[in-house]
């Protein structure tokens, strides 16, 4: 943090000590500082949609205890997959795509699902879905369970945006 050398040690109306409990709270404060773990660097630089400060401060929102997790699906997200993979993290608009002050991160797919729904209406979709999964008892109880830790779906998106089935590959080669 930069302070002037107007209002510290050079000031005559400024106490030496004063000064420098100022300059000491200001290193804490930077030093304390959440700052973007080092394997979202490179992510942060890259991509069509968005890079550096408004990339950076979406990584922000969502980082928690050193992760970075999905703001909807609050899945640890992981910038070193392939971009094809459907896990591969996403710049989210919460608002519109040309708010770029509201964005987080979030899994891909998790995006392209809610891409065309407000977050009210993307809610309302899960819900309903979890309501109509239980009627067609595909869910059941106990409720409440999360995904197992590195879930990913078996389908990926290929080059160009296609969903790839690496097991349907797999059976017709």
């Amino acid at each position: 943090m930069l302070i002037s050398n107007k209002y510290m040690g050079n000031n005559p109306n400024t106490p030496a000590k004063a000064s420098n409990v100022i300059m000491e709270s200001a290193n804490a404060v930077s030093k304390n500082s959440p700052k973007i773990p080092v394997t979202w660097e490179k992510w942060c630089k890259t991509g069509k949609h968005g890079r550096g400060a408004r990339k950076k401060n979406a990584v922000m929102k969502c980082l928690q205890s050193g992760h970075v997790r999905g703001y909807f699906s609050d899945l640890v997200l992981r910038p070193d997959l392939a971009d094809t993979d459907s896990m591969y993290p996403s710049l989210e608009h919460l608002v519109d795509p040309k708010n770029h002050t509201e964005t987080v991160v979030e899994a891909r797919i998790i995006n392209d699902m809610k891409s065309h729904l407000s977050e009210t209406e993307f809610w309302q979709v899960i819900e309903h879905l979890f309501i109509v999964g239980i009627e067609k008892k595909k869910i059941a109880p106990p409720f409440g369970k999360r995904l197992p830790k590195g879930w990913s779906p078996k389908r990926h998106y290929a080059n160009g945006g296609n969903i790839r089935d690496k097991h349907f590959e797999t059976a017709i080669a």
